[in-house]
């Protein structure tokens, strides 16, 4: 249960086992818009690329009364989220080995590469809506998930333009995140939302790494990047290679413009043999 409505797990009359979302919406206009956004995911699963997304099997909608809509979302079952796993890799103190953790970054940055290349933003990354699939051979897939935020953008409107304020607190990327705090007038924001899910991503990166939320909240309010880099640097330097702390760094770049965006950083991957 969160605050978007409710989990299930359900499964059909062969015992196959299923996610089924509930989200609430006081308003059909409501409820038609989250449906239209689900449905960017049913675009991305029928196109002709791979995306480590998670499938939907299936949307619809109900009116349960006369001030109350649902909407069902069927999607295939987690085994649990990243965050989760982390959680319980910090109780273990079973740190990611450097492979394991640029290989499942490489994936997730990939397909968000995808995404913005299809004008898709997700503007809700967070480890939480990263979910973990176990396959039969023990390999485990991560996949983007609940794209209840995510914003399909117009190809003739540059990625400048103001955008609505969306994602969660801990997660957003420095503009989003003073406007919050400043309580300014935050129905749109000017940012490029590309770049700023560049820093949620990083700091999804930065949390898988150390294990431990502390890092999060001692990088999250640094406004110069000489300062982020020796916060960095001293949480990874002893467990991780430069190749790692650079690439952690140029994500949580605290300036938009000098920042990365995903085709940009999927470059850098790439230059790295991942």
């Amino acid at each position: 249960e969160g605050s978007f409505g409710q989990i299930f797990l359900v499964e059909d009359k062969k015992h196959n086992k299923y996610a089924l979302k509930k989200i609430i919406a006081g308003s059909s206009g409501d409820i038609d818009s989250i449906q239209q956004e689900y449905q960017i995911l049913l675009d991305i699963q029928n196109g002709d690329q791979i995306v480590s997304v998670v499938n939907i099997f299936g949307l619809t909608k109900y009116k349960l009364d006369i001030t109350t809509y649902v909407l069902y979302v069927l999607m295939e079952l987690a085994s649990t989220d990243w965050e989760k796993e982390i959680l319980g890799r910090k109780t273990t103190k079973k740190y990611y080995s450097e492979k394991e953790l640029m290989e499942i970054l490489s994936c997730l940055v990939k397909s968000l590469s995808i995404l913005q290349q299809q004008n898709i933003s997700h503007r809700d990354i967070k480890p939480q809506n990263i979910l973990v699939f176990n396959e039969k051979n023990s390999k485990k897939i991560y996949k983007l998930a609940d794209f209840g935020e995510a914003k399909e953008l117009l190809k003739d409107v540059k990625p400048t333009n103001k955008q609505t304020l969306r994602g969660t607190e801990l997660y957003m990327s420095p503009i989003l995140f003073y406007a919050l705090r400043g309580r300014k007038k935050i129905n749109y924001i000017q940012h490029n939302p590309y770049k700023s899910d560049v820093f949620s991503f990083g700091l999804c990166a930065l949390f898988a790494a150390t294990l431990c939320f502390e890092s999060l909240y001692d990088v999250r309010e640094l406004k110069s990047n000489v300062s982020l880099r020796c916060v960095i640097q001293r949480y990874l330097k002893y467990r991780y290679s430069t190749d790692i702390i650079n690439l952690i760094t140029k994500m949580l770049d605290v300036n938009e413009t000098t920042r990365m965006d995903f085709m940009e950083l999927e470059k850098e991957f790439n230059n790295l043999g991942y």
